[in-house]
């Protein structure tokens, strides 16, 4: 009955409401596992759906670790993606989940950034539809995992909606005090 009420044409949707649950309940016996191998390790285990990440005070540390990881994973019934895996030393920019994280700093890059204010500014300029809803989804996501560039988004958007009376971005709903 779950599976009737979680699937669409026998397939489980991505990024449905109930994705992030169904994930834990079939990643409860993996993590378990994987929790007690990192305490045991001095690791530090996290995961976000279907992304994992480890974290050390050293790279040789995730290098000894990492036979035992992958050990766990296969024999828990999963398959890693070689492309999606990676050893990352302490100069290299740390990406999880979309996330930039560099000391105790979590922001979306510079590169999002400039791609999220080039769509602000196609959805600005254009006639033709415009995926506004995708717009105002980045935008919320944005606010809670980087504020600092919410507030310049905020202030992008509100000075398009200035130049621009009636424009498509008027429906855009910012967060109050972002400005």
């Amino acid at each position: 009955m779950l599976a009737q009420l979680c699937t669409f044409g026998g397939r489980l949707p991505q990024g449905a409401p109930s994705s992030p649950k169904l994930a834990n309940l079939v990643c409860f016996r993996l993590d378990r596992r994987l929790a007690r191998l990192s305490e045991r390790r001095g690791l530090v285990y996290t995961r976000y759906a279907d992304d994992m990440s480890f974290s050390a005070q050293s790279a040789a540390v995730l290098a000894k670790a990492k036979p035992l990881i992958v050990h766990v994973i296969r024999d828990s019934g999963f398959r890693l993606n070689p492309r999606k895996t990676r050893l990352l030393g302490p100069r290299r920019a740390l990406v999880v989940t979309g996330l930039f994280i560099q000391s105790e700093d979590v922001g979306i890059g510079r590169q999002r950034l400039r791609e999220l204010r080039s769509r602000i500014c196609r959805a600005q300029s254009s006639v033709a539809a415009v995926d506004l809803v995708a717009i105002q989804g980045w935008l919320d996501f944005v606010a809670d995992a980087d504020p600092v560039r919410y507030r310049m988004l905020s202030r992008y958007v509100e000075q398009l909606k200035g130049r621009s009376k009636g424009s498509l971005l008027e429906v855009l709903r910012l967060r109050p005090g972002s400005l």
